[in-house]
């Protein structure tokens, strides 16, 4: 499973890649309760950007702020979408 797509944004396996090596490190808790929107999610996007806003609000990182419009662009274009199940 590739870890982007090729535009370079991060797919689900890329980023449970990334969590592997977080968590391997002690950077992040294994224990720590997480959420996971999925791009067929139709209110995916409009969240992704709505917590970028929020980020950009409270002077988060602007590389941050773009991975997530890169991401919330990404799952507009996702085939498929639909309601979450």
């Amino acid at each position: 499973m590739g870890r982007t797509l090729s535009d370079g944004t991060p797919t689900l396996g890329g980023l449970a890649e990334r969590l592997s090596e977080k968590l391997a490190s002690g950077e992040v808790n294994g224990n720590e309760p997480c959420f996971l929107l999925r791009g067929q999610d139709v209110f995916a996007p409009e969240l992704v950007r709505f917590w970028a806003r929020q980020l950009e609000h409270y002077g988060g990182s602007p590389a941050l702020r773009q991975e997530a419009a890169v991401i919330a662009a990404a799952m507009e274009r996702w085939p498929g979408r639909k309601l979450p199940d």
